[in-house]
């Protein structure tokens, strides 16, 4: 069955019918008057060790290094896939003409599930800035070799094969909750724990709390290469990395995490194209390039109209998913 955005929008009209860290400056730059931005801060909405931070502070060091702001300052507020930090974004800085803050699809997912009271209409999209494909992994000494063993112990008895992964309603919930039912379970009894970080989905594997975990690659990059996980799947449509797809493995799921940068509602028009050039002549930088390089990202330069349809349909499938889905909260 196809588990795709294309899929997922037909199921949606088939169904209609029926705490902060401390701030620390981290970069900067000497020549501070050359700088278009001067000082930024940028609120990452995730615990530090996760994709929302390494995708903070790697366009934080190239804004600096391309010679587009002076100085970085960094907030991390972690929960709930990210509304927790979007409301503090929001709460805090709805005004200024300084901040930005991370955000991207496991937002949009948590949001659908959640349903908080401050949402992305609360902020402006300024750019989609990557791309990243999710991989299914395992520990190294789990019984499940391949996805067929994991699809049979899934359809036995999902109950007993918990999985972790970022926020409840992100997209590694989605791909989770996508893979049971490709593979003939019932995604409403998956027994899904949801994480503020990477470096917590890696503990919740090596304590055997879960016994599988689906996030972006590059989170779990460290772990497969050392040889403490074994990945089963990735979520592109064909293999990467030397693993295979679902697809190749006969479960049709295929979904995509993306990552970009938010501004307040109360950012000037003119400051949010100021942000955005900064942004763009940052993501040209080698400093970038070698960010996208080491975290296996995918360059996903994406603004204006573009960006706002992308994310409007991206929650439209989001919501599908949801309920299609019976994505819980806990």
């Amino acid at each position: 069955m196809k588990s795709n955005r294309r899929s997922v929008l037909r199921w949606m009209a088939a169904s209609t019918a029926a705490g902060i860290a401390p701030t620390l400056p981290v970069a900067s730059l000497a020549a501070t008057a050359a700088a278009p931005l001067g000082k930024l801060r940028i609120m990452i909405p995730a615990n530090p060790g996760g994709g929302w931070d390494g995708t903070g502070h790697a366009i934080g060091d190239a804004l600096v290094a391309a010679g587009q702001a002076s100085e970085i300052v960094y907030e991390n507020k972690g929960g709930k896939g990210g509304i927790i930090g979007l409301a503090e974004f929001v709460e805090k800085y709805s005004d200024s003409q300084d901040s930005v803050m991370v955000g991207g699809f496991v937002m949009v997912g948590s949001i659908a599930l959640n349903r908080p009271a401050i949402t992305l209409a609360k902020v402006k999209p300024v750019a989609r800035l990557t791309s990243e494909v999710l991989a299914l992994v395992v520990p190294a000494d789990s019984k499940f070799q391949t996805v067929k063993d994991f699809q049979a112990a899934l359809v036995k008895n999902i109950a007993e094969v918990p999985l972790a992964g970022g926020g409840a309603g992100g997209v590694d919930h989605m791909c989770a909750a996508l893979v049971a039912r490709a593979a003939g379970a019932d995604p409403g009894k998956l027994v899904y724990v949801p994480s503020s970080s990477g470096a917590e989905v890696m503990q919740a594997l090596a304590a055997g709390k879960v016994a599988a975990a689906v996030s972006g690659f590059g989170e779990l990059k460290s772990g497969i290469s050392s040889g403490k996980l074994r990945a089963l799947a990735i979520s592109s449509r064909r293999g990467l990395f030397g693993i295979p797809s679902f697809r190749e493995q006969r479960l049709d799921v295929d979904l995509a995490n993306w990552r970009g940068i938010f501004a307040p509602a109360g950012m000037s028009d003119a400051q949010v194209a100021n942000v955005r050039a900064a942004l763009q002549k940052a993501t040209q930088h080698p400093s970038w390039q070698a960010a996208l390089v080491r975290n296996d990202w995918q360059p996903s330069w994406q603004v204006g109209t573009e960006f706002s349809e992308s994310m409007e349909l991206d929650k439209a499938m989001a919501d599908a998913l949801v309920y299609i889905l019976k994505l819980k909260t806990a």
